[in-house]
Formats: C-alpha cells, sequence, structure tokens
C-alpha cells in the first residue's frame, strides 16, 4: 500500500469522525431519548468500522499482484443482489402476511401516522421490489449482464421505490 492510500484513508476515518460528531451533537438528535441517541451512536460507529475495514480490504486486494480475487467480487457482489431482494420479499411477507404494522415505515425509518391505511401498499411495493431485483439476478446469469451494468438497474429499480413511497408519504401527509 502506497502513503497515499493510508493518507487519504485516514482523512476519510477523521472526516467520518466529525460527521458522526456532528449528527450526534445536532438539536434534532439531542431531543430524542437517551436510548435512542445511544443506538443511533453505535449504529454510526459500527458503520465507520465497517467501512474502514472495506475501504482498507479492497486496497489490499487492489494492490495485489495476483487478480484472484476479482471473481470472488463479483460473486461476493451477485449473492448480495440475491439477498437484498429477498430482504424485500421478507419486510412485505412480515407486513402482508404477518400483520407486522412496526414494519410499516417511510424511507426515513418514521412510522407512517395510519400505519393500518399504508401497510397493504407497503407490503406490495416491497414485494415488488424484490421481485424485481430477483428478475435482476436471474437476467444477469441468462444475459450475462456485466457487473458495471448492475448499479443502472439497481438505481432504477431503488428510484421506483422512491417514487412509490414519496406518494405514499405525500398521501399520508394529507
Amino acid at each position: 500500500m502506497d502513503i497515499s492510500q493510508l493518507i487519504i484513508g485516514g482523512v476519510g476515518f477523521v472526516f467520518y469522525w466529525l460527521v458522526i460528531r456532528f449528527i450526534t451533537h445536532h438539536k434534532n438528535v439531542l431531543a430524542r431519548p437517551e436510548t435512542e441517541q445511544q443506538k443511533l451512536k453505535k449504529q454510526l460507529y459500527w458503520s465507520m468500522a465497517f467501512v474502514l475495514l472495506i475501504y482498507f480490504g479492497v486496497q489490499l486486494l487492489i494492490n495485489s499482484k495476483t487478480t484472484g480475487w476479482v471473481p470472488w467480487l463479483i460473486i461476493g457482489s451477485y449473492f448480495i443482489v440475491w439477498a437484498m431482494g429477498g430482504y424485500f420479499v421478507w419486510q412485505a411477507y412480515r407486513i402482508g402476511i404477518k400483520n407486522d404494522i412496526a414494519k410499516v415505515k417511510k424511507l426515513n425509518g418514521q412510522v407512517f401516522n395510519n400505519p393500518e391505511k399504508f401497510a397493504r401498499s407497503v407490503a406490495i411495493t416491497n414485494l415488488f421490489i424484490g421481485f424485481s431485483i430477483w428478475l435482476l439476478a436471474i437476467a444477469i446469469l441468462i444475459f450475462k449482464i456485466k457487473l458495471a451494468v448492475w448499479a443502472p438497474f439497481l438505481i432504477v429499480i431503488s428510484g421506483l421505490r422512491q417514487v412509490a413511497f414519496g406518494r405514499l408519504e405525500k398521501e399520508d401527509a394529507t
């Protein structure tokens, strides 16, 4: 590893730490109960450790002399696509079949004002998104779609989810 990569990682680490300090000392966070503040801090610090680990792991892989890790990166990414689809289908199952109203949340994580009213819509949206991601995963195998093309498809699927939830949130506000 070059010294510049270590410096970039260190600067990124310090910047992320400053962002965490800013978020945890913001007035909106301080207005929350103490347990929620501690939960947020824990999530932010774990995400910082995860990002730092991923950064240095990727740097080590990039600087390695062998390219044997590239197929494993693609296979791992492919399994993550399947897991993302499974997560949304599981959310739809929990909301639609198990009637877990606590899972009916807006994109920002807050609960709808009337979650029973939106439970079916959120479940159908999550089911559609999950099946769309699984359809992409199947298409990757059939059409041998390159890794660089996966992201635009996932962005379109994510954009459709944003639009659907935006409409639901607008309806909830009225």
